[in-house]
């Protein structure tokens, strides 16, 4: 018996772990995640057959987390969840690392941003003398006193219990 090479062995491996589904996600859920967009593209010209995706992902080796063919429903199911996890990862931005310029080409940089000047000191106002009361003036406040002294006043006496 001939033995294969290692890397044949861990493609085989590794080609089987995928469509069997034994990990988080089943074969089929991997299978579509991987040609999300044909697919879509498909479904949206033709509109969706889940009988013969479900007959040709099994034809093709692909099946559910338990390791049985997966039946329309469960393949429209999935279909429907991979197509959320698709939009949720393009929704958050998922952006590659920016490629390394090749010679010539210029590349994007970042503009620093100059700091915020510092807020003018604004010194407080400074308190003027209040005006000096006028005579008249003067003449009528001693009256609203002398009222209150000889208790002339409208005010209402306090009496304490």
């Amino acid at each position: 018996m001939d033995e294969l090479p290692i890397d044949q062995v861990i493609s085989r491996v590794r080609s089987r772990a995928r469509r069997s589904g034994r990990g988080r996600h089943s074969g089929i859920w991997l299978f579509m995640r991987a040609n999300h967009d044909t697919i879509a593209e498909t479904i949206a010209s033709d509109g969706p057959n889940w009988y013969s995706m479900a007959d040709e992902l099994a034809a093709l080796g692909y099946f559910d987390r338990t390791g049985k063919p997966g039946s329309p429903s469960t393949v429209r199911v999935t279909w429907f969840r991979v197509k959320r996890f698709v939009a949720a990862e393009r929704a958050k931005g998922r952006r590659q690392p920016a490629p390394t310029p090749l010679p010539g080409e210029v590349a994007r940089c970042v503009v620093p941003v100059r700091p915020a000047e510092p807020a003018p000191i604004v010194k407080p106002p400074v308190e003027q003398p209040a005006p000096a009361p006028s005579p008249a003036m003067s003449s009528q406040v001693d009256e609203v006193f002398r009222q209150l002294a000889d208790s002339q006043s409208w005010m209402p006496r306090l009496r304490r219990d």
